[in-house]
């Protein structure tokens, strides 16, 4: 079995995100928690026989046996000591749900593990003459095309001059209808409305499409999609993970200042510069300093392990989420697998990320939750960010007063469901009584109400820390291998040409921010213009929109790369500008219609001759449901956010979740984002992690999609106020009601055999219905709904073309 696993499973191929999972989720807690008792070259030094710091060592096992199981992953060894369902390890505390749920992960994966010799992931491997994102960026010559007509701008140049090269002709432009549906969504995650899509049909001008995307930049709805798309690369969410999961009441200040910046069109370097350090910038005016402190959530709203007993721990840790997410969303850059060892690919090496480690070990989180005891303790709560004439100890009565209306509305919803039973059983006196509990609770509540305290203006973010010191170097990332402390700075492979000295009082997160936004700093252009590709385009110029390094895609095109940051900067880091000048390209306009010939000359479509057909995320699909239906909520949750309604405190120990999946009717940006508690509909359709840096979501095809979408209750009475709207809008012509119900969900009419086999379909249900004893009305409106239903599951309502 053993030579079975080593064959199939281990093998050599690894790629990058097995490389990537194992070095962020799994070494470091085998450094942190295994080494002690089971590494090094003497044998007698591992307790049980077990080695765990080679991957000939874990895969061998110890004294009983071969630690992971090849034909049977979930019953091996290592999980059953992890869970404490044999063995117990490690002996002196269990490790958190999460930490073993990562792996369990890696051992179904196949446990791939790049700890052995000659692995090319074993060994230092810079890339020979350096790697090319760190080259300094250089805009090009627009390069001259035979076909001189066909581009609409320079970026249109660079592709097809690829295209001419390799002999492939670009396939024709989409038709109007499908232009407007993959803008729209693009641009604000909503479909066009049937008057949007006429009045785009009608209007023959030259700038007809441009006076489209115009007005989708303006439009609100603007920042709420492309927030969303910030959010899942700064690991947004409302609750801190780990064993003890408590709630996050303010993250939404800094989710509305992700949603405004965007519809503001905030230069992307001053909200590079805001997240890294608002606190320290200069404002005009109070609600301009109170917003960028309000971006410093940027930093405070990562996962945190509230139950680890050792601060140290704690604190490296947090540091570590920082130090990652900072490199990853800015800069594409690994630099958190720097912390063990000097980084294998990058130069990057671990002096680096102490350096670094050293500006965040200055800075003060102040993300708040409470101090807990029993079931919801918390050994590590902070301060929250006072705006305003607020402080910190207003959260207290506001937090009190939660409390109370939380625990009465409980005691509410346990007698009235009492009430129900007692009715049922047509106990009178026994529902008198309770009717006359509910009375008494509702009125109690109404009188906390009326008296509740002013709700607090806090916010997470952090500040300068009392303490600024720099940080000591951990060998292997173990807080017992403690060397002298390194200077605080940034990586040394990247220099720019303004010289940014950190003073000695202060953390350095501000000279951090304009190091990453300097002119000539050669990523944070590139990231973002790539980034901004890849929501329109499918697929980024360099593939691997979060890594930049030596283990990430090389760019397709290069010079492109480059003429957009360069341009990028020029116009004022615009995300608007770039965003407008990618869609009037002709290659954005072009179909995505199949070729077998072009398919047969460049099947991956890397030269762009057609455009991707994509799949809306689970946002986009949630929200065109209820918009459909006529049930969307463009507005924002009372306090904010449901969560910040919930308050303060440990989820499921000390706080109920279930309203964490209530229906809700706001657009998806708005849900409670809780670590661990999705929403099925955001879940099943690949949600991106709130743990984790995510450029670039998965997309997957699982029959729980479909049925999700057949079975699932809320989606069925949406479904249902979807066919009421029909049969409103259009009340006696079927023809007429099937044209309207194509028109919005597929933004194009039905063809007559599409109109004709619907039209039998409805007519058949109906009569199904009617013999199963329903009425006229009812029969009608039910085979509608069955029709809507149909169309939600369909592939042309989940993508755009």
């Amino acid at each position: 079995m053993i030579a079975l696993f080593c064959s199939q499973t281990w093998a050599e191929d690894l790629d990058h995100d097995q490389v990537k999972f194992f070095e962020t989720k799994i070494r470091p807690v085998l450094v942190e928690r295994c080494y002690h008792c089971h590494s090094g070259e003497d044998a007698e030094n591992w307790k049980g026989g077990l080695r765990v710091d080679t991957r000939d060592g874990m895969l061998e096992g110890g004294d009983s046996g071969p630690s992971i199981d090849g034909e049977h992953p979930g019953r091996s060894l290592l999980l059953e000591a992890l869970r404490y369902e044999s063995y117990e390890m490690p002996p002196d505390e269990k490790l958190p749900e999460d930490v073993i749920a990562d792996f369990a992960i890696w051992v179904n994966q196949g446990a791939p593990d790049p700890r052995y010799e000659g692995s090319k992931w074993n060994e230092s491997s810079q890339p020979e003459g350096g790697l090319w994102s760190l080259e300094p960026v250089q805009k090009p010559e627009v390069p001259e095309v035979e076909h001189r007509h066909w581009p609409a701008n320079e970026a249109d140049h660079f592709i097809l001059a690829k295209q001419e090269a390799a002999g492939i002709t670009p396939t024709v432009d989409a038709d109007r209808a499908t232009l407007i549906r993959r803008v729209t969504y693009d641009l604000t995650g909503l479909p066009p409305t049937p008057q949007e899509v006429a009045d785009f049909l009608s209007d023959q001008s030259p700038n007809a499409f441009e006076k489209v995307v115009d007005r989708l930049l303006a439009s609100p709805p603007f920042g709420e999609r492309w927030g969303r798309h910030w959010m899942d690369v700064v690991r947004f969410a409302e609750s801190s993970g780990h064993e003890r999961n408590f709630t996050y009441p303010y993250a939404w200040r800094y989710r509305d200042y992700i949603i405004e910046s965007f519809n503001e069109d905030k230069p992307y370097d001053q909200f590079v510069r805001e997240q890294l350090a608002g606190d320290l910038l200069p404002s005009k005016n109070i609600k301009q300093e109170e917003e960028q402190k309000i971006a410093t959530g940027f930093l405070a709203i990562g996962p945190r392990d509230l139950l680890q007993g050792n601060n140290t721990q704690h604190e490296l840790d947090t540091i570590d989420d920082q130090i990652n997410v900072t490199s990853l969303a800015f800069m594409g850059m690994t630099v958190a697998c720097a912390r063990c060892h000097d980084h294998k690919f990058d130069p990057i090496p671990t002096k680096d990320y102490y350096s670094m480690a050293g500006i965040f070990l200055s800075t003060e989180n102040l993300y708040g939750t409470v101090k807990g005891s029993g079931g919801g303790q918390n050994r590590h709560p902070s301060d929250l960010l006072a705006l305003g004439k607020s402080t910190p100890k207003d959260e207290k009565p506001w937090s009190d007063y939660l409390d109370k209306k939380r625990n009465l509305e409980k005691d509410l919803f346990r007698i009235e469901k009492k009430l129900e039973e007692a009715l049922r059983a047509d106990q009178e006196s026994y529902s008198e009584k309770l009717k006359k509990q509910i009375a008494t609770i509702e009125s109690k509540v109404d009188d906390l109400t009326k008296n509740a305290p002013p709700k607090p203006n806090l916010a997470m973010g952090v500040r300068e820390a009392k303490e600024i010191t720099d940080c000591n170097l951990y060998l292997s990332g173990n807080i017992r291998n403690r060397e002298p402390k390194v200077d605080r700075g940034f990586l040394s492979a990247i220099t720019v040409s303004d010289t940014l000295n950190i003073p000695k009082n202060a953390s350095g997160r501000l000279q951090l921010a304009e190091w990453i936004t300097a002119a000539d700093h050669p990523l944070t252009s590139r990231v973002m213009v790539n980034r901004i590709w890849h929501h329109l385009f499918g697929v980024g110029i360099v593939e691997t929109v979060d890594n930049f390094g030596a283990t990430g895609r090389r760019p397709t095109h290069p010079e492109l790369l480059d003429f957009l940051a360069a341009k990028f900067q020029e116009d004022g880091w615009s995300t608007k500008g770039m965003i407008k000048y990618l869609v009037l390209s002709h290659t954005y306009q072009l179909s995505s219609v199949y070729s077998e010939e072009q398919y047969q000359q460049e099947p991956d479509n890397k030269l762009l001759w057609r455009m991707r057909a994509r799949r809306l995320e689970g946002e986009a699909i949630r929200d065109t449901i209820l918009t459909l239906s006529h049930q969307l909520n463009d507005g924002v949750p009372e306090y904010g956010s449901i969560v910040s309604k919930l308050g303060n405190g440990c989820l499921e120990r000390q706080i109920n979740t279930d309203p964490l999946f209530s229906a809700y009717n706001f657009r998806s940006v708005y849900l409670p984002h809780c670590r661990y508690y999705a929403q099925d509909a955001l879940d099943l359709f690949d949600g991106a992690s709130s743990s984790l840096v995510v450029g670039n979501r998965s997309v997957t095809t699982i029959p729980s999609q479909s049925l999700y979408l057949l079975n699932n209750e809320r989606v069925m009475d949406l479904a249902e106020e979807f066919a009421r709207r029909l049969l409103t809008e259009e009340r006696s012509d079927i023809q007429a009601r099937i044209q309207l119900a194509y028109r919005l969900t597929f933004t194009r009419e039905a063809d007559p055999s599409e109109a004709a086999m619907v039209e039998d379909y409805v007519l058949q249900m109906e009569q199904q219905f009617k013999t199963e004893g329903f009425t006229e009305k009812q029969s009608e409106r039910y085979a509608w709904t069955s029709f809507c239903q149909a169309m939600f599951t369909s592939a042309e309502f989940r993508y755009i073309f």
